[in-house]
């Protein structure tokens, strides 16, 4: 019997901090009504969401080819895709057209990335990085972007060496 009178009084007291969070909401949300399009319901229950990277997209751009490689969480690679496969040679393989292609059989074979959390991992040169990006913005939910630049920078000039 006591048991059953604790739980009932500690539901009405949660049920009430519940109705009382509403009404302060709904006033909120009268008095501001652009309040309503940026915050939710979440964010005055302090409930955080975790949006965790579920795949990583892995992009190598090299002097000539490009390389997709689509991993999991745990970095077992998933499938992959090259312009090399796609049957371009030589200078069209890091063309444009050649990424526009690539970036559309990812998008329709590996479907199932859409609408996940991603990480994109850009490996070597600058050729036709602001486009992949874009592209790939618009299709997956991007939490990070990582930039692997191999070029050197030139450094220090090298000694002269020794004329015998």
């Amino acid at each position: 019997m006591l048991l059953n009178k604790t739980k009932s009084n500690y539901l009405l007291k949660y049920n009430t901090n519940i109705r009382e969070k509403i009404r302060d909401i709904k006033k909120t949300f009268e008095k501001n009504k652009l309040i309503h399009q940026n915050l939710s319901v979440n964010y005055f229950f302090n409930k955080k969401e975790k949006k965790l990277i579920e795949y990583k997209i892995i992009i190598h751009l090299a002097n000539k080819n490009v390389i997709f490689i689509i991993t999991d969480k745990n970095s077992k690679i998933i499938n992959y895709i090259t312009s090399g496969l796609l049957g371009y040679k030589g200078f069209q393989k890091r063309s444009k057209d050649a990424v526009i292609i690539l970036l559309k059989k990812i998008f329709f074979f590996f479907n199932y990335i859409n609408n996940k959390n991603t990480s994109i991992y850009i490996k070597g040169l600058k050729y036709n990085r602001k486009l992949i990006i874009k592209k790939l913005k618009k299709k997956f939910i991007v939490k990070s972007l990582i930039y692997n630049d191999i070029l050197p920078h030139n450094g220090c000039r090298p000694k002269k060496k020794k004329r015998i």
